[in-house]
């Protein structure tokens, strides 16, 4: 039997997508093998958000290419926004162990069916997507691109523009993940605010929201992630009613410098984002709030800084993913002058990184001596893992329920980043 392995880079959307190529390929008769040497094919599913992202799949592709020239396996299919952006360079590094490269902006049932029409010589008519035994919780694309073009950002050339999906695809989709056993859905998209947009419906994700909610057998409904401008109060007040949405929101806020975030195209302010935060506290219990933080955009100053760790004090986010500047090809602020010095972008990092931490840590042990639900994850080391539906993870103590299971816990400790609990 031949032997696959993937390798996925990059964001909740392209773990979706390394999972519908997993089905393509067990569909195929391929057997998946956690060791690279011993497969016969790798799928590289790349990210070129970051530049390291990038810099790590080049690797990879040369990695693949070395085994390739000396045992005469594996050959690797290169797919996601690096394929987009860089299928010179691949094929370069790669050279003849690249079976194909699949650009991440063409549709994903388009990349499937080459993957199947390379594997066998049969028509991709034939190919049957099975659903396997649904898990605890699932990622469903509901749209893809992005039309924001914020300066930073090379989604938009790596994606293309905004595509929602249909209606009934995606309610289709959910019921046959909710009937195999899933409990929690988190919906995708670049900009998920946008789902509809483009059939001229202002109020699709609102929408496809209460179609899920009504959902017999839901228990969850998540979803990422959402451009701060693009929110509105009658939306958040209509979200409220819902029985199955998590008090979780992920809204990347990138500055605290109305300078910065005019520079980087957000299109709101400081003062717009903190309303918008204080809205959502006011209209659901116990939210839990993270975000996005770039430091070190061209020409941030000493001032710009302090803007934006002051709002992370006030704000006091559960948990912010902190990043420097990277240039990325084909983006404005690549081009901008005043690029700040990687030794600025690091202590700015690491300094913000020290003042979250410890708000995080301090949200999390406010939890310690309540019982929460959790959704149980997965086992390991005699321990139980899962999350609150404020998506903080929870360790349990020894086995608790079954996968899937919604079970009671007692919190007893707390870092910043896990909750510690036994079951009640």
């Amino acid at each position: 039997m031949k032997k696959f392995n993937i390798i996925t880079y990059g964001c909740q959307i392209n773990e979706y997508e390394s999972n519908k190529f997993r089905e393509t390929l067990q569909n195929l008769g391929f057997e998946e093998v956690d060791d690279i040497k011993r497969a016969d094919l790798v799928l590289l599913n790349s990210c070129s958000v970051r530049e390291k992202s990038e810099e790590k799949l080049l690797s990879r592709v040369g990695f693949v290419r070395s085994l390739y020239e000396k045992n005469g396996f594996p050959k690797s299919i290169v797919t996601g926004c690096v394929a987009t952006t860089e299928e010179k360079k691949i094929k370069k590094i790669g050279k003849d162990s690249v079976l194909t490269i699949l650009k991440g902006d063409e549709p994903l049932n388009e990349r499937r069916e080459k993957i199947f029409n390379i594997l066998i010589p049969v028509s991709a008519d034939t190919m049957t997507y099975e659903r396997t035994k649904g898990k605890p919780f699932e990622f469903v694309p509901v749209m893809f691109g992005c039309n924001s073009f914020c300066t930073y950002c090379i989604v938009p050339i790596t994606k293309g523009r905004e595509k929602s999906q249909p209606l009934d695809k995606i309610i289709n989709e959910i019921e046959a993940l909710v009937k195999a056993g899933t409990k929690e859905i988190t919906l995708l998209g670049q900009n998920i605010n946008h789902y509809g947009f483009d059939y001229g419906n202002k109020n699709g994700l609102i929408e496809l929201l209460e179609e899920i909610d009504r959902m017999e057998g839901i228990k969850r409904i998540r979803f990422l992630t959402s451009h701060p401008a693009d929110f509105n109060i009658e939306t958040l007040k209509r979200m409220g009613e819902l029985r199955h949405i998590c008090p979780h929101f992920h809204l990347p806020v990138q500055s605290g410098s109305n300078r910065i975030l005019k520079l980087m195209k957000r299109g709101y302010t400081r003062e717009y984002y903190v309303s918008l935060i204080n809205e959502i506290n006011g209209l659901f219990r116990d939210v839990s709030i993270t975000t996005d933080i770039i430091v070190g955009f061209p020409t941030e100053t000493d001032e710009d800084f302090i803007e934006t760790k002051k709002l992370v004090e006030e704000i006091r986010f559960d948990k912010s993913f902190i990043a420097a500047f990277s240039k990325r090809p084909y983006t404005l602020a690549a081009k901008m002058d005043g690029q700040v010095e990687d030794k600025v972008k690091k202590q700015r990092l690491n300094e913000l990184l020290e003042v979250q931490n410890d708000i995080s840590l301090k949200k999390n042990r406010v939890y310690i001596g309540k019982t929460v639900e959790v959704l149980v994850e997965s086992f390991g080391n005699g321990l139980t893992f899962g999350r609150i539906p404020q998506d903080k993870l929870v360790i349990i103590e020894g086995k608790a329920g079954n996968l899937g299971d919604l079970i009671n816990v007692e919190i007893t400790d707390a870092d910043f980043i896990h909750l510690r609990a036994l079951p009640v």
